[in-house]
């Protein structure tokens, strides 16, 4: 397979103005924008990073990571890093009156990560900040954005603070990674319409003592007077978020009152199971929870990702999650136009995609919220006793894992889709999992190979199968050595391609016995088209629609 880690000559200081080079200022230098970064530089994108705090978070803060997320970090070779440094919980449980009514099995997940990961954001950012060095790039500390003009082309007059020291700067792009308070959002006058849970929230991170076989488990205790969430840590900390009374967030003077551990634990004594003791605290908070959404992604040549642009409560742990695939889908089209290869269209795509999802997840999350911290008698009394009889179906057990991992959003209705449907390989949504065998005999997950810079185009068939005459394989041959497209062939022997082994029956979810077909699939691992074998020329129209504008001259190069 074609290698696209592009690695750049290391730089820690803001690059100069560049008339050779397209120039990106990521704004923001959290696990968004450190994705973000290193996306670009992995594109070959000139990219500058700032960031007003002095140096990386030394606290947990976002802690929950879920396959979804693990799968696209395959794009930066942090999957299994990720999963190395961090705490997977295959289970999570809902406990109400005294015993588990509802547990998720994320085994049940078909991925390579069938999982929730605990990993304490400062270890996120670390490995983050790691792999962009190694792309070339680094973060400017301390360096706080004050002002961003629009010029009549199109580009950003940016205006940078360091040490009292201002400058001014001209970027193609700039891209808002700066959080809930976002200067970027604010500065393109965008909306965050929404507002708070009307609830409190105590956050730490602690140890506890715990006589029970479920220490290590990640669950939910639910009651009238409020719920507690535990999660543990890879560290030996757990981190334990529990409804609190208002007067933690208003001190009266207009102030959060500062939260003790004996605060902690009078209420892990009141909402938990009893007998757990709370010590050696890392970090204790209390703080309201928001929902908030932008009312537009991009506006002129700035764009919105992570929490700038959508807001959640934190119990359906879908914020640092969202935030990333926010970064994987937009990384891929703007390297891609800011090369030539596609006109504007393919960006703007960005925002039709992520706003759809950012509204499903906020709905999800909202819902799960309303039932997981609500204490009226009935609601109790349903979670108690109706609970575990509904939980018990299968329709149950088979959604909720999937819902909660991420692997379920998809783009059914986005421009970028092509016009074909085969079975499980249907347009805008993720490609399905599968294990495929390499040829020096190791197994890998489908997602691992195909998430990239590049597109990858499938040759999808059964062992033992022959292919037809006039199958396009000398066209698609062409086009992937003209275009940034991997050919990848399943169960066919090509010269050309990465030939990878997979046994028929594995694939009786994505074809029937007697199908062929080519599937084309996004840097960001949706499936954009599919074609039956001797159609390739369908694959032909939709790269060409994709790389219109490209300085790859399609209609000559590609054969018509």
């Amino acid at each position: 397979m074609k290698k696209n880690n592009t690695v750049n000559k290391p730089s820690s200081t803001l690059s100069g103005d560049s008339a050779e080079q397209k120039r990106v200022l990521v704004v923001g230098a959290g696990p968004v924008g450190l994705a973000m970064a290193a996306s670009l530089k992995q594109h070959d994108i000139q990219c500058d990073v700032v960031e007003q705090n002095d140096g990386p978070t030394e606290l947990s803060k976002a802690i929950g990571i879920h396959a979804i997320t693990l799968e696209l970090a395959n794009t930066l070779n942090l999957s299994h890093d990720f999963n190395k440094a961090g705490k997977a919980h295959k289970v999570a449980r809902l406990n109400s009156g005294g015993k588990t009514v509802l547990s998720i099995n994320f085994d049940k997940v078909e991925s390579e990560f069938s999982q929730v990961l605990a990993l304490p954001q400062c270890s996120t950012e670390a490995l983050l900040l790691k792999r962009l060095k190694e792309f070339g790039g680094d973060v400017n500390w301390g360096v706080a954005l004050e002002s961003i003009d629009a010029l009549d082309d199109g580009r950003c007059k940016v205006q940078l603070c360091q040490n009292g020291e201002r400058t001014e700067t001209i970027y193609d792009w700039v891209l808002g990674c700066d959080g809930t308070h976002s200067l970027v959002r604010e500065q393109m006058g965008v909306d965050f319409a929404g507002g708070e849970y009307d609830k409190a929230f105590l956050l730490g991170d602690v140890k506890i003592d715990w006589d029970s076989p479920q220490k290590d488990d990640l669950q939910f205790f639910l009651s009238g007077k409020g719920y507690l969430l535990m999660v543990p840590l890879p560290d030996g900390m757990h981190r334990m978020i529990c409804q609190t009374s208002n007067d933690f967030i208003d001190d009266g003077q207009g102030g959060r009152r500062q939260v003790a551990l004996e605060d902690l634990q009078a209420i892990v004594d009141e909402k938990g199971p009893g007998g757990i003791t709370v010590h050696s605290p890392q970090w204790l908070t209390c703080a309201p929870f928001y929902h908030r959404m932008a009312s537009s992604a991009i506006k002129g040549n700035m764009a919105l990702l992570g929490d700038a642009l959508h807001l959640y409560s934190p119990l359906g742990g879908q914020g640092l999650n969202t935030g990333f695939q926010d970064v994987f889908n937009l990384a891929w089209k703007l390297a891609y136009h800011l090369k030539g290869y596609a006109d504007r269209s393919l960006v703007e795509s960005y925002a039709f995609e992520r706003l759809q999802v950012a509204q499903r997840v906020q709905d999800v999350t909202a819902k799960t919220t309303s039932f997981i911290t609500g204490t009226a008698p009935w609601l109790c009394f349903a979670r108690t006793h109706l609970l575990p009889w509904y939980g018990k179906r299968a329709s149950v057990q088979d959604t909720l894992p999937w819902l909660y991992s991420g692997l379920k959003q998809c783009y059914l209705d986005s421009p970028l889709n092509g016009n074909s449907q085969h079975n499980a390989l249907i347009p805008g949504q993720r490609l399905p999992h599968i294990q495929v065998k390499t040829s020096d005999g190791s197994e890998q997950a489908i997602s691992s190979l195909v998430h990239g810079t590049e597109f990858s185009l499938l040759l999808v068939s059964h062992q033992g199968q022959v292919l037809p005459d006039n199958n396009g394989i000398e066209q698609a041959i062409s086009v992937c050595e003209q275009l940034p497209v991997n050919l990848i062939s399943l169960n066919q022997p090509l010269a050309e391609a990465a030939n990878l082994a997979i046994k028929s029956l594995g694939l009786k979810r994505w074809i029937s016995k007697k199908e062929q077909l080519w599937c084309l699939v996004r840097p960001d691992g949706h499936v954009a088209i599919t074609a039956g074998i001797k159609d390739f020329h369908t694959i032909e129209t939709y790269l060409k629609s994709v790389f219109q504008n490209s300085e790859i001259n399609t209609a000559t190069r590609i054969a018509a």
